[in-house]
């Protein structure tokens, strides 16, 4: 199969899930806020502050000085964007979750906000400068699931592009590992010609 269909078919996707056609209420899921922050989801960005929605959590820096700060209401129309591609997703078009099925607590999925170009800082880190994003999968797996942690990251530039959040967001599905069942057989398809980084520790 041609390269280019996987990657028309990502970009697809993406713009099927950005766009949210329809909804379907499922029962209320509850998602709290990692804890691993302050131990390294990555070190490179131990931004204290953030905004949250049901199933996400931006984080970013209130100094200026890293610029990578990011407006409340910039925040809230990125978190709706990505409420709405996770139903999208999940409930319209039968992605499994992106948590293990037998997890005890589900996490908020995690947006870190890079360094842009007007980084005066002095710090900078592997993901900077404003021009590129990355996405993947962050937490730990337990064997049978149910201590797992792992959920879908992201390391985006503080204009938060709606397509990009979303995107890079579709790149936390295909990183499941295979016990996950569903999500894995249906999602790898989307990680061909991607890259997703490791967090650094």
């Amino acid at each position: 199969m041609k390269k280019g269909f996987f990657k028309n078919f990502s970009m697809a996707i993406t713009a099927i899930a950005v766009l949210g056609i329809t909804q379907t209420a499922l029962a209320q899921e509850v998602f709290v806020l990692g804890t691993e922050q302050n131990g390294g989801i990555d070190r490179n960005y131990p931004w204290s502050n953030n905004y949250t929605s049901e199933r996400f959590v931006i984080r970013y820096s209130e100094d200026r000085a890293h610029d990578a700060y990011v407006t409340e209401a910039n925040a809230r129309t990125a978190l709706n964007t990505l409420e709405r591609a996770y139903d999208s997703l999940v409930n319209n078009f039968g992605f499994y979750p992106p948590y293990h099925e037998r997890a005890t607590t589900k996490y908020k999925s995690e947006i870190i906000v890079t360094r842009g170009r007007n980084n005066t800082s002095g710090t900078t880190a592997w993901a900077d400068g404003g021009g590129t994003a990355y996405g993947g999968l962050i937490g730990s797996f337990s064997s049978g699931g149910a201590n797992s942690t792992e959920r879908p990251i992201q390391w985006i530039p503080s204009r938060l592009d709606s397509t990009t959040l979303t995107h890079e967001f579709v790149h936390g599905f295909s990183r499941c590992p295979a016990e996950c069942g569903q999500m894995f057989r249906i999602t790898i398809i989307l990680s061909a010609g991607s890259t997703n980084p490791t967090p650094s520790s």
